[in-house]
């Protein structure tokens, strides 16, 4: 059943009301002219609410001729009123929201407004916990690899891996220790590039 509860709670997808029981056969929609004794999934072809004047139907497929309802409350009435005109039909609402890490959107039928908040809240968490992981993995490679990033933008690749190298070394064991357990000639070469790219004191 359709919560029916008057809300002014705003979300971040779009809610789409998909039709099965519409029977008349048209080109435009072909798969659905026969239909199923089960409700197809959402991602099956079929019938829509369409983005028109004449309030005219769709196919699933075609997804920018289908109505996009903002409004929770708006949806709930045009069903209620479709439903109550045409009792053969069923009407569902699909909720199409993109994917919490990519453009990618996703389908989820849904009945009541919670439901749609509580798939916002978990996208929602699922991307701070991606993005907390993902500062812990940058923490540990910026240890790993101290001034990387300054350096990439002063010498090449290769070179750069083998100066951070050097700092991370000179942090650890100080730079008399490091001098000592280096060859001089690559040692003063990769120092010259650590105080030029302002990392090293001169």
């Amino acid at each position: 059943m359709l919560m029916t509860a008057p809300s002014d709670e705003t979300f971040k997808g779009d809610i789409l009301v998909y039709v099965d029981g519409y029977k008349v056969e048209d080109w435009r929609c072909m798969p659905h002219n026969n239909p199923e004794d089960t409700f197809p999934f959402p991602e099956a072809s079929g019938w829509a609410v369409g983005d028109n004047p004449r309030d005219r139907y769709c196919s699933r497929l075609a997804a920018d001729k289908i109505r996009r309802f903002k409004n929770y409350d708006e949806v709930v009435r045009y069903v209620f009123e479709k439903g109550r005109k045409w009792k053969s039909q069923r009407f569902q609402l699909m909720y199409q929201v993109n994917h919490a890490l990519s453009d990618v959107p996703t389908f989820h039928e849904v009945s009541t407004l919670d439901e749609i908040l509580a798939i916002d809240k978990s996208g929602e968490d699922e991307r701070r916990a991606f993005e907390a992981r993902r500062k812990e993995l940058q923490a540990e490679y910026d240890k790993e690899y101290p001034g990387i990033k300054v350096l990439q933008g002063v010498v090449g690749r290769h070179t750069a891996f083998a100066a951070s190298a050097l700092l991370g070394a000179i942090q650890r064991d100080g730079l008399d220790m490091v001098k000592s357990a280096h060859p001089q000639s690559s040692f003063y070469r990769l120092v010259k590039i650590l105080r030029q790219a302002g990392l090293l004191e001169k």
